[in-house]
């Protein structure tokens, strides 16, 4: 499992950031391979379907931003992504 092979408790909620498209608006941001997203405002997410679909309902809602709670080596912080 890729919680296990990046040292994460395999029981944590929680996605986790394998990519970045370097100069994108998450990279500016601070989010990078190996953080792990656990909320996409104040949706819960625990697998990349549900990030995907607390960002689509998001747009769909015409938030002009999208925050998201990031953890990265044991510190939690809210990050705005511009939509």
């Amino acid at each position: 499992m890729l919680a296990h092979q990046q040292g994460l408790d395999p029981d944590r909620q929680g996605v986790l950031v394998t990519q970045v498209a370097s100069g994108s608006l998450a990279a500016r941001a601070g989010v990078a391979p190996g953080c792990v997203i656990s909320m996409v405002g104040a949706e819960p997410v625990d697998s990349p379907a549900s990030f995907d679909a607390a960002v689509h309902k998001a747009v769909a809602e015409q938030r002009q931003a999208v925050i998201l709670l990031v953890e990265q080596d044991g510190q939690a912080l809210f990050v705005a992504i511009p939509l």
